[in-house]
């Protein structure tokens, strides 16, 4: 699973000690009051198939805010709970949430240095993008999109697949 995928999954996550589906209303009520939000669903709508498309489709600036916003729920959460159980696993939860924020920020370093080694013009794909919007975006027309294959044919097996993460050389505009 790439690094967007495991960021997604942990703000989706719900707190430690939160009640589940199905538990009683009222206490669901209550757990939402105290710690932010029963399941604090930040990213991604509820359904496996949204959630899916919306990994794909989360902006690095996006996540970063969420991890941001989700740790300081987090360190909510563990002052107001009075159970160390509680306290503890909102805790653990909070040094992964630290860690997946390191892992994303040495994923998008190394992806900057992979365009420091390029002479020519590079673009490192996000979740959304598709080679027309590349295209409009650097080339001025999405229809274009040939010249970025045909450029990085050793890294495209199917136009309609790109993944982010891919880094593409972008063809002169000439």
């Amino acid at each position: 699973m790439s690094i967007f995928g495991k960021i997604i999954d942990a703000l989706n996550t719900p707190f430690p000690g939160a009640p589940r589906k199905g538990d009683d209303k009222e206490e669901a009520k209550k757990a939402a009051g105290k710690v932010g939000g029963a399941g604090m669903t930040i990213i991604g709508p509820p359904s496996p198939a949204a959630q899916d498309e919306a990994k794909e489709q989360t902006p690095v600036g996006d996540l970063q805010a969420a991890i941001h916003q989700r740790d300081a729920a987090l360190s909510k959460a563990s002052k107001a709970t009075e159970v160390d159980e509680e306290r503890l696993a909102i805790l653990q939860e909070r040094r992964r949430l630290r860690e997946l924020r390191r892992e994303l920020e040495a994923e998008m370093a190394k992806q900057a240095q992979a365009h420091v080694e390029k002479e020519e013009t590079t673009y490192t794909v996000v979740p959304g993008d598709t080679l027309w919007g590349i295209s409009a975006r650097f080339l001025g027309n999405g229809a274009r999109w040939k010249e970025i294959y045909e450029a990085n044919k050793d890294k495209i097996k199917s136009p309609n697949l790109i993944y982010p993460g891919q880094v593409f050389i972008i063809p002169d505009n000439d």
